[in-house]
This record gives C-alpha cells, structure tokens and sequence, in this order.
C-alpha cells in the first residue's frame, strides 16, 4: 500500500510541476486536465484514507500561475535590449577609445561595424542552427558569446583583441537577433502579433539610446573598463531571465492558409522592405557611432570661438598683469 501511494505521489507530482508552466487557457492543456482528473481525484481520495499530506502548488483563484505571453515579451525586450546597449557601447564612448587605443575615426568605424559581420555567415543558418539545438539553448549559447566578447575586450587594450572580441560578441548578437523574432511570433502567432512585434522591436533603439546617455558618464566618472563591465552586467541580466523564466509555449498557432510559390511581387515587397530597413539602420548607426565626438569636437570649437569672441580683452588683461609679474 505505501510503495503503491508512493509511486503515485510521484507521478502526480512530475505531472503537477511540469502543469505549472502550462498555459490555462491552453486547449492542449484543458484537455490533460480533463483526461487526469479520475487519477487525481483517485490519488487525492488513497492519501486522505492514508493520511498522508498533498503536495501543494501555487495557485490563485483555482488557477496555476503561469508565465504569461506578455511576461515572456517583457524577457525577450530586456535580453534584446542588452544585444543593443553592447552595439552601441563603442559608439557611446568614441571619443574614450580614441584616446585610450590611439585609434582614428576610421578605427572607431572598424570596430562598430565588424559587430554585424558574422550575420553576413549566420544570418541564414541561424534558423537551422535553432531548429537542431532549440531556440532556448541557442539563445542562452549567443548570450555567452556576447558576455564572452565584452569581458576579451575588457581583458586588454590591444587592437587586435578588440576587434576578436567584437566579433564574437557580434556571432552571438547576430544568433540572438534571428531567433527572438522566431520566439515572439511564436508566442504571439494570431493574437496580438503586431502589437507584439512593435514592442519587441522597440527594444533596439531603447537599448541604443540608454547606452549613449549611461555609458559615456560611466567611462568618464570610472574609465572604459567599467563601461565593458557594465554592458557586461546588462548581458547577464539577459542571460538570467532567459535562463530562469523564458520557455517554448506548449503548442504554437499556425497560421491557417495554402503555402504558395513565390511570385515576383513577392519578391520585389521584400527587397524593398529590406532595402528601406537597410537604410533606416545605415544613418541610425552613422548618427550614434560618430555623433559623440562631433558633439564634443563642436563643444570645443563653440567653447574656443566663445572666449575668443567674448573673453579677448579679458583675456589680454590676464597675460600684460602676468608679464608684469614676471618682471
């Protein structure tokens, strides 16, 4: 009889854990509630008559707290996020690496844009490479990548250490870039899913935008290897939320309708659409990744013409008392 109300607690305590992630309004799941409850409602009566205590779960009202599809958005934005703050942290604190590398306009141009090179080898495959290992596991694996890049680049001031950590926190950025797209449609196919895609795609410029007005105060108040360590910081917070909250919804909607082939209108939409995205991302990253040193290089040449123009007498005053001085 023990070894018996044993093996049944076991069983309905894997299945209970393994509900709690379930969606309630999930058909799927309904319908396994449905086919378990005359074993549940058998198990509940054996532990009552042996006086043994139920294993309780949360709930409330009756039903099981489960992740809702906008909680995984919220994961989603805040890792997505952190593949934007890491892009934009070069172009942040431009002016920094110049003087800290040695390192012209031109250099600083090198090391943004060799963040997007391994998406010209991975852009593709990276749906493949999901498919195999899971979107989740994949997902996790890129978000290493890119801790792993930001930390060889916190390591050393060397160029060439630079540019290998940049491209290996761009594979990463690249594999997490394709596949959250894949796990918001996921989540949101035919409910939803253009307001969905609007927040998520938000997370870009928000990111980019909390790098260019926190890290330029980090890297002067701290120095450049704080500005890595926080970037750093952003990716684990990423890493911790995918790793503890995020997961595949138990049955993904598909869309209902015949595939067809691909026609030239088609074709001639999604070139156009590209080419227009193309462009869009082409002046955001031109203004962000250079906009910081000609803020500052027009600062001072406002500053100089300012006390050349305002300041002069004042400033012949100073030099005559100081030659007088001087004598």
């Amino acid at each position: 009889m023990g070894v018996a109300v044993g093996v049944g607690f076991a069983i309905v305590h894997a299945f209970a854990a393994r509900s709690e992630w379930a969606h309630a309004a999930d058909p799927v799941t309904q319908e396994k509630k449905r086919d378990f409850a005359p074993l549940l409602t058998a198990y509940q009566a054996t532990c009552r008559s042996a006086n043994i205590k139920m294993p309780q779960h949360r709930a409330v009202a009756g039903r099981i707290q489960v992740p809702s599809r906008w909680t995984i958005l919220a994961v989603l934005f805040v890792a997505r996020a952190a593949f934007a703050f890491q892009f934009g942290s070069v172009g942040a604190v431009a002016p920094q690496l110049r003087q800290s590398l040695g390192a012209s306009l031109a250099d600083i141009g090198i090391l943004v844009g060799i963040y997007f090179a391994p998406g010209v080898l991975l852009a593709f495959p990276a749906g493949t490479i999901g498919h195999r290992y899971g979107d989740k596991a994949t997902v996790l694996a890129a978000l290493l990548a890119m801790l792993t890049g930001e930390l060889l680049m916190t390591s050393s001031a060397s160029w060439s250490v630079q540019i290998a950590g940049r491209l290996i926190a761009g594979t990463g950025g690249i594999l997490l870039s394709v596949l959250m797209t894949k796990m918001v449609a996921d989540w949101f196919a035919g409910r939803e899913i253009a307001t969905a895609m609007a927040i998520f795609v938000n997370s870009w410029p928000v990111g980019i935008a909390i790098s260019l007005m926190l890290l330029p105060w980090i890297g002067a108040r701290f120095g450049l290897p704080a500005v890595n360590l926080a970037v750093a910081g952003w990716i684990m917070i990423g890493f911790g939320l995918m790793a503890f909250f995020y997961r595949a919804p138990e049955a993904v909607v598909s869309v209902g309708g015949e595939p067809g082939s691909v026609t030239s209108e088609m074709v001639y939409a999604v070139i156009a659409a590209s080419s227009i995205w193309c462009l869009y991302n082409l002046g955001l990253v031109m203004i962000f990744s250079f906009g910081p040193t000609m803020l500052r290089r027009a600062r001072l040449v406002h500053g100089c013409s300012w006390i050349n123009d305002q300041h002069r007498p004042l400033a012949h005053g100073a030099f005559g008392s100081l030659r007088r001085l001087a004598r």
